[in-house]
């Protein structure tokens, strides 16, 4: 990844960050759907999820092949701070 992609991804999670920060001003909960989240951004994105379990109250993610249920697990104590559903893709 470039220099200019790497800004620009920064750029889009700096904006997720807000979005979650205007959620806490508004309506005090929130409900993530997701289409994909790589790997190389999967450990910012647990990172937020750490820090705002006590808003977020549902991860909804697509694009893979199977239904799964995952739990997400705190950086800090390993403790259950939310989980996610994934649904498969309507094309294999």
């Amino acid at each position: 990844m470039n220099q200019k992609e790497r800004t620009k991804v920064s750029l889009l999670w700096d904006i997720f960050h807000l979005v979650i920060l205007a959620a806490i001003l508004v309506i005090n909960t929130l409900k993530l759907l997701i289409n994909v989240i790589f790997l190389v951004w999967s450990a910012r994105y647990r990172a937020l999820v750490d820090r705002f379990t006590n808003i977020i109250r549902g991860q909804f993610f697509g694009h893979t092949h199977t239904d799964q249920v995952q739990v997400v697990r705190s950086f800090a104590d390993g403790s259950p701070v939310g989980s996610i559903y994934i649904a498969p893709s309507f094309t294999t």
